[in-house]
């Protein structure tokens, strides 16, 4: 490096071309002067070099956005192709639907099943977005009516009642007070007077409750004559099994206890205890005067003496009867 710098300075310095130089001297001054600040200037190159070398910076790649789905109907004549067999599908009339742009302000779009799979690809021309169209439809379902609730309201709440009144005419079996009486006449005869109340439902099964007032007789040509009265009251309901404008058809199923039942054989009286099932069959039948009932009832009787004025306790304490009676009455209806 020294040899170089001293060519160089021997070439450009002016003495070389107008004195003559004495080789020696030359020599003694490179010797005597200090060239390593211009090695220290090299190496500093170097490392300034390495200094102002920098990596490339890369910028992260911009995402590409995918455009969104829109609501949109074909216009008649659009032709759908499917993007998985290339085949046309001709549109003869305007559907709707739901698609995609391919790319953002492209020329086609994707068309999507019902199901919401991408299947068929058209001309964006094709499609005429209608989304800002339904943003105009009210959120409210027009198809629901809200009614708006009133402040301060009054509810009339009521027990509907169905009743009926009717008179009974029927034939008792007297088995049990020709035992008592020790006559021989084996029927006898009564009239009832009855009432029937049921609560009235929408369902064709109804309870109610039921009382009637009975007068019979019992002829016998051996000992007289025998009269009785009683009064019944017990639970009762009813099975509506056909119904019509004009009319409707019932059963009835009941239970009846005796409030009193006495007989009177001049000159005794006695006094009974009496339970009895009762099951009927009615008609209700519009008129223009309101609704008849026409029915048919069947009873059986258990009794059993509770006082009287002769010795027959003992002898016949309890006994069943039945009696088979017909009825005609009147229905209506009142609320409680």
């Amino acid at each position: 490096m020294k040899s170089l710098i001293f060519i160089t300075l021997l070439l450009f310095s002016p003495y070389s071309f107008t004195q003559e130089t004495d080789a020696t001297e030359v020599e003694d001054f490179i010797a005597d002067e200090d060239f390593s600040t211009i090695d220290t200037l090299t190496e500093n190159e170097e490392i300034l070099k390495k200094r102002k070398w920098r990596p490339p910076v890369t910028k992260e790649r911009r995402k590409v956005n995918i455009p969104p789905k829109f609501t949109g109907y074909l216009k008649t004549g659009s032709i759908l192709e499917n993007i998985n067999t290339g085949k046309t599908v001709f549109i003869e009339k305007p559907i709707f639907i739901h698609a995609r742009e391919v790319s953002t302000e492209g020329q086609y779009s994707y068309v999507f099943t019902k199901k919401g799979e991408m299947k068929y690809r058209t001309h964006t021309s094709n499609i005429t977005v209608i989304d800002p169209d339904l943003k105009l439809y009210p959120l409210v379902d027009p198809n629901i009516v809200y009614e708006r609730k009133q402040e301060f309201h009054s509810e009339e709440k009521s027990f509907p009642l169905q009743h009926a009144l009717y008179y009974e005419v029927e034939a008792v079996g007297s088995n049990y007070y020709a035992q008592i009486y020790r006559g021989e006449a084996k029927t006898a005869t009564a009239t009832r007077i009855s009432w029937v109340g049921y609560h009235n439902t929408d369902f064709n099964f109804d309870f109610g409750l039921m009382a009637n007032y009975q007068i019979g007789q019992w002829n016998d040509d051996t000992i007289g004559r025998v009269v009785w009265q009683a009064f019944f009251l017990g639970p009762t309901t009813r099975f509506s099994f056909w119904k019509s404008e004009k009319a409707s058809h019932a059963f009835s199923f009941g239970i009846e206890k005796s409030m009193f039942h006495k007989s009177t054989k001049a000159p005794d009286k006695h006094s009974f205890s009496t339970l009895g099932l009762v099951i009927g069959l009615e008609r209700i039948q519009k008129t223009i005067i309101g609704p008849l009932k026409f029915g048919a009832t069947f009873r059986r009787y258990r009794s059993s003496i509770k006082d009287t004025t002769e010795f027959l306790a003992n002898t016949y304490p309890r006994s069943t009867s039945t009696s088979l009676g017909f009825n005609i009455g009147y229905q209506w209806d009142l609320d409680l």
